[in-house]
């Protein structure tokens, strides 16, 4: 690569060596347990990339409090000592191929998608789910809910859009 003679080049970051230049920027890939915890499918995905070559690896879209704000309902969670394990399983997974990882921490203020009262946050609709809270329950989307009620969904007015945007502070 005779444009980028250093990519693949060692490099210090304060008191961290990188082992070249690659950086691999935080996605939230939403596959979690749905209590924040590492899944198989969290550890193969970053394996996979630190396998690819990147010398150092962001997992993203990690929250520092559960209760009160989770980008999305998959996303990891670092809140308490029962999440280290899983943490050092993933960060395992990494180094077994020499990369060099972290933890972006986000804490999404009011826009979380916390699960609250069995009720889960999605876009601009709010869905009941059955069932007790940590079970597999199927959700219906509030379109094919009104189409198996006989009912057409109605549009949005745009009074009923300026009240919604009124009423969450945007």
């Amino acid at each position: 690569m005779a444009s980028f003679p250093h990519l693949f080049s060692p490099i210090q970051l304060g008191g961290l060596e990188l082992p070249n230049r690659v950086v691999h920027v935080p996605t939230d890939i939403s596959s979690s347990h749905a209590d924040g915890e590492v899944s198989e499918r969290d550890i193969h995905h970053h394996a996979d990339i630190a396998r690819g070559g990147a010398g150092f690896i962001i997992v993203g879209a990690t929250t520092p409090d559960m209760k009160t704000g989770r980008p999305t309902v998959t996303c990891l969670v670092a809140d308490g000592d029962n999440y280290i394990p899983g943490l050092a399983r993933l960060a395992e997974s990494m180094h077994r191929y020499g990369a060099k990882c972290a933890v972006q921490l986000q804490h999404p203020g009011r826009q979380c998608a916390i699960p609250r009262y069995n009720t889960l946050g999605a876009t601009d609709r709010v869905l009941k789910l059955r069932g007790r809270p940590g079970t597999r329950s199927s959700t219906r989307t509030p379109r094919r809910r009104a189409r198996r009620s006989g009912r057409p969904p109605s549009p949005r007015s745009s009074s009923s859009s300026t009240s919604s945007v009124r009423r969450h502070g945007a």
